[in-house]
C-alpha cells in the first residue's frame, strides 16, 4: 500500500495538468474589467502582441476595428494601439494575436528617505 501512494499522487497530478486549459487567455484580466466597465465609444491604449510582425497586415486589422498605431515594439512583436474598447475582443479573436493588455503607464519614484543620507553627507 505504501508504494501505491506515490503512484496515485503522480497519476492525479497528471490528470490535473491534462485538464488545464491549453491556451493562455489572450486578454489580461484588468483589460477585461476595463471592457466591462467601459461606456459606449470609450477608447484606450492597448498593447497587442502578435505571432508575427507587427507589420502592415496587423496594422490593417487594428485600423479596421477603429484603432490607431501609437508605438511599435518590433523586438517583442507588439505595438501600442489606441482603439475602442468595444472592439478589443474582436481583435483578440484573430489567430495572429497572442496577447492584449492595457498600456499601463508607469513611472519611477524615489522612495521616501532614499538618498537623504547621501545628500547630507555631501554637505560635510
Amino acid at each position: 500500500m505504501r508504494n501505491l501512494a506515490p503512484i496515485l499522487v503522480l497519476l492525479a497530478s497528471g490528470m490535473v495538468f491534462m485538464a488545464m486549459p491549453k491556451d493562455k487567455p489572450k486578454l489580461a484580466p484588468d483589460l477585461i474589467r476595463m471592457i466591462e466597465a467601459a461606456k459606449p465609444g470609450h477608447t484606450a491604449e492597448v498593447i497587442v502582441q502578435f505571432t508575427e510582425g507587427p507589420g502592415e497586415a496587423e496594422l490593417t486589422k487594428v485600423e479596421a476595428l477603429g484603432g490607431k498605431q501609437v508605438r511599435l515594439f518590433a523586438s517583442i512583436r507588439a505595438g501600442v494601439y489606441s482603439m475602442p474598447l468595444a472592439n478589443v475582443q474582436k481583435l483578440a479573436a484573430d489567430p495572429s494575436v497572442v496577447r492584449i493588455a492595457p498600456n499601463r503607464h508607469v513611472s519611477a519614484r524615489k522612495p521616501a528617505g532614499a538618498g537623504s543620507d547621501l545628500i547630507e553627507g555631501d554637505k560635510e
